[in-house]
């Protein structure tokens, strides 16, 4: 009878994690509702639908022509088309049920993973429990569900540092495991956190090392095992990390990279209250809400404190929670720039925001730990820790008071009057004192949960916008920067109104949902060729703006209301206007003049209304500068990293094009292999001599075959390894 029911009371709280977490996403799995607020529905939904649709009519989605005058997909991390969940996801559901499924999925895999973690290290099942809780509802963590890749990538985190504890203790076949994790991990879409682990992982063992508390036998050896499995990782990835790595100098990732949004000390204070600088359904919607929050509910305070005054905690635990602390300060303690000059990689993560998981992770750490010592300890712990806890939870909740937590919060109290029962006489028990702990850190946490878990019907994604119904011809969808900048604020009577307003003003990459092209920007990683003469279209000559449009083959705009010049409005919906350009050029055709842009202001000449971009254009060999005959291009048929074209005509000529330049594509015409030139310093060109007239162009980059085959290498690797052991197993 005590065996049944110890198993109960070790299963139970594993059950209860699952029913938490199935309240919690009820209107997604019972309730035909779907994530829609910020990145995961301006961002990752229609990108990634665009993406699935390519690999299931039996494409590898290597180049997206339908964004941005064209751009890579498989070289931008953040569209995951290496990682397996995704693919499987697209190819067994629809859209929909997909993205839902995948967040959800990751989300209980983030919850698991602490749990397994927490209970491999022999914590208490109510305690791991409320590690689970922590981790997986921090407001932090709900946060990174609206930036889909980097949900996925957190989910990785515990499953990564378990497999590791395998590599400490030197399990069988730990390595491979650790691998496999480590490459999934950084397959999902957000290397940044790749980095971050693999670097808080070393950290965390190097502090070990260097303090050497409780060393074993071998101790240490583990770190060069830690690099071979990145080593593997990255090999396992090479397929979009090469391709990635050939993409970077011509991207806006530099840019990116320059931002710095490092928290003041006053942020410091959202440890005690979520909602310290709005709620960020209410919140500017540039403002990165995920930079500015730690809270992980106000028992785990209570618990560090105590600890740490009682001195319940293992100095490396304590002194990594604090170094990870002070990285995600950034600038604002005086480190960032020196840190950026010395610590690999630190200017990219700068942005506090991407410390945040692992600051609360370490964190979590010290809360297992401390919280094993007040179980375990039982009647031990005295009359002045019994003093100290209800000091130190008077003040943690009072702290949250003054900064604002509504004092009529019902939860709030219930979290308190729980938390202050953990040390009551009546409640020595283990069992009951570890679910004390959990109830408490449930009453702290949900309610904040649940303000954060908004979702929409499914047919937010299903129907399509009113704008889009309008447009029937081919051509490129332009919306201005203001535009975007506007539509990136969104209002309402209610959360729900404001983000179908924002639907039915068909934000950007919302187009490529329903097989249109665009050109916004709205996307994080793209050509920074793209982005030249994107802004030109916006703050150039309104003369000159009608013969770029032209040029980039810009059929529709989408904006405030108003006509302009040279535009005919076809349509009006919710204040918006939609208006054909009935005068763009196709995608290719021949010029009569190429020029050479030595020494000559080519961005002014380009911008000169008597430039005529459709006769004339600047090369990048001037061995192509001269007169050229006229050619009748028709497109004969086209997929994402393919396009077959006819040139009729007579005489030398050279075709040009509004599709942008990039390492990867070739050109074979009437069956020879021909090289693809630069034109106007961002878009593709062919030089055609007398008689040729059947081109075929792919894009087919080199160090995608190179990255495919190291990728299929590692793969083999794993695969035998696994074969080695099933014959090993079965043998014995």
């Amino acid at each position: 009878m005590k065996i049944l029911r110890e198993r109960i009371m070790d299963r139970l709280p594993l059950a209860l994690l699952f029913f938490i977490w199935a309240f919690f996403h009820h209107r997604v799995l019972w309730g035909g509702q779907a994530f829609v607020l910020e990145d995961s529905s301006r961002f990752f939904f229609p990108l990634w639908k665009w993406g699935a649709e390519v690999w299931a009519k039996g494409w590898v989605p290597l180049w997206n022509p339908d964004a941005a005058f064209g751009t890579p997909y498989l070289a931008d991390p953040q569209m995951g088309a290496w990682y397996p969940p995704i693919f499987l996801a697209y190819h067994f559901w629809g859209p929909v049920p997909a993205f839902n499924g995948l967040i959800i999925g990751h989300h209980l895999w983030a919850v698991l993973g602490l749990w397994f973690f927490a209970r491999t290290k022999g914590y208490d099942p109510w305690l791991s429990f409320s590690g689970s809780l922590i981790y997986g509802f921090s407001f932090n963590a709900l946060s990174l569900s609206w930036a889909c890749a980097m949900l996925f990538a957190y989910s990785w985190v515990p499953w990564v540092f378990l497999a590791a504890e395998g590599l400490i203790r030197r399990r069988k076949n730990a390595f491979w495991i650790f691998s496999i994790v480590l490459s999934l991990q950084l397959a999902a879409g957000y290397p940044l956190f790749f980095y971050l682990t693999l670097f808080t992982l070393l950290l965390d063992r190097s502090i070990h090392l260097v303090i050497r508390h409780d060393p074993g036998p071998g101790w240490g050896k583990e770190i060069p095992w830690i690099l071979s499995g990145a080593f593997l990782a990255m090999g396992y990835n090479a397929a979009w990390l090469i391709p990635f790595r050939e993409f970077i100098p011509l991207s806006n990732l530099a840019l990116r990279a320059a931002f710095s949004q490092s928290l003041g000390w006053g942020d410091l204070g959202s440890w005690f209250n979520p909602f310290l600088k709005g709620h960020p359904l209410h919140s500017n919607a540039e403002t990165p809400f995920s930079v500015t929050v730690f809270f992980v509910g106000l028992p785990f305070l209570v618990v560090l404190f105590w600890g740490m005054l009682m001195r319940k905690i293992k100095y490396p635990l304590i002194l990594l929670f604090f170094l990870l602390l002070i990285l995600s300060l950034g600038e604002t303690v005086g480190l960032g720039e020196w840190l950026k000059s010395f610590l690999p990689g630190y200017y990219l993560v700068v942005r506090s925001g991407y410390w945040i998981p692992f600051v609360i992770w370490t964190g979590i750490g010290i809360f297992l730990e401390v919280g094993n010592r007040i179980l375990s300890d039982g009647k031990h712990l005295g009359d002045l820790g019994i003093l100290i806890w209800l000091l130190d939870g008077s003040c943690v909740y009072g702290s949250a008071l003054l900064l604002g937590v509504p004092w009529e919060l019902a939860s709030f109290w219930l979290s308190f009057g729980v938390l202050v029962l953990v040390f009551l006489p009546g409640f020595k028990l283990r069992p009951f004192r570890g679910f004390l702990l959990a109830l408490s850190v449930f009453f702290s946490l949900f309610p904040v949960a649940q303000s954060l878990n908004f979702t929409m019907p499914r047919n937010y994604y299903q129907d399509e916008p009113l704008l889009l119904k309008d447009i029937s011809k081919p051509g490129r969808i332009y919306q201005s920067s203001q535009w975007v900048d506007a539509s990136k604020g969104i209002s309402g009577t209610s959360v729900a109104e404001a983000y179908e307003r924002s639907k039915e003003n068909c934000p950007p990459n919302w187009p490529l949902s329903w097989n249109q092209e665009e050109v916004s920007f709205g996307n994080s990683l793209f050509l920074s060729s793209f982005l030249k003469w994107y802004l030109w279209m916006d703050h150039s000559d309104p003369r000159r703006e009608k013969g770029l449009v032209n040029y980039l083959n810009v059929r529709y705009q989408i904006g405030p209301p108003g006509l302009e010049s040279g535009w005919n409005r076809i349509g009006i919906v919710n204040g918006v206007d939609i208006r054909e350009n009935k005068n763009c050029l196709p995608k290719w055709f021949s010029v009569e003049k190429a020029l050479s842009p030595s020494g000559q202001n080519l961005d002014a000449m380009l911008l000169n209304p008597s430039f005529d971009l459709g006769k004339q254009c600047f090369v990048e060999n001037p061995q192509n500068v001269g007169l050229y005959g006229f050619r009748s291009v028709r497109e004969l048929s086209r997929s994402p990293n393919r396009l077959d074209l006819s040139a009729e005509g007579k005489g030398r000529a050279l075709l040009i094009s509004s599709e942008s330049a990039c390492p990867g594509w070739v050109a074979w015409v009437n069956g020879k292999k021909k090289p693809v030139q630069w034109i106007d310093q961002a878009f593709r060109g062919l030089l055609l001599e007398e008689s040729e007239d059947q081109i075929h162009l792919a894009y087919n980059p080199t160090s995608f075959r190179l990255g495919c085959f190291l990728s299929m290498l590692v793969c083999a690797l794993w695969v035998v390894m696994i074969l080695k052991n099933l014959r090993n197993n079965s043998h014995a």
